[in-house]
């Protein structure tokens, strides 16, 4: 493939996926999205219900004074960090959801499978901050053959911010690779 075209994604990914070569791909080390700010702020039901679903009893997230007295209020969890900045799917009027960052990296393929995320906290996220989050690419892999097919690794570094502040940085990689092509490979590399 010699130019960059824009496809729906296959059903079940949810974002579209911009199609290219990988030296166009290239070209995009380094661009960062504008900061996306979450539609829900952080609040003491979305942990609760989480914290039910997960039975995560930990008196931070369940209780007031336990949480005045540890953290100076109610503190979301850890892994609800990426919660806070999902936009919602649909909105009434004329709205178009921000791209997934990842997928508008040209490349070919239109599989993608998540390979690694490490995520760092500065601190808690407290209940009433809303939280914004950008995202910079940071690297694309020349091609690699793996077991579940042959593709290139995409690398990002989202900045988690609440007002100016860092509130939490994560390195995230993912593989994203030709499935059909992938049915017949049998080596693996990585």
């Amino acid at each position: 493939m010699t130019t960059t075209q824009d496809r729906p994604a296959p059903p079940g990914i949810g974002a579209e996926l911009r199609y290219g070569t990988y030296e166009e791909a290239l070209t995009y080390v380094g661009r960062e999205s504008a900061p996306v700010e979450g539609d829900v702020e952080v609040n003491w039901a979305t942990i609760r219900h989480y914290c039910a679903a997960i039975h995560d009893g930990n008196p931070s997230y369940w209780d007031p004074e336990v949480a005045q007295q540890t953290w100076g209020g109610l503190v979301a969890p850890p892994a609800m960090l990426m919660s806070w900045t999902i936009e919602l799917p649909w909105k009434p009027g004329d709205f178009t959801p921000a791209p997934l960052v990842m997928g508008d990296v040209p490349l070919p393929g239109s599989s993608i499978v998540n390979v690694s995320n490490d995520t760092t906290h500065e601190r808690p996220l407290r209940v009433g901050e809303k939280v914004a989050a950008r995202v910079r690419i940071e690297s694309v892999s020349p091609q690699k053959t793996t077991r579940v097919g042959t593709g290139h690794f995409i690398t990002t570094l989202t900045t988690f911010t609440v007002e100016d502040e860092v509130v939490a940085t994560q390195e995230n990689t993912l593989f994203r690779f030709d499935l059909a092509a992938s049915e017949n490979t049998e080596t693996s590399t990585a």
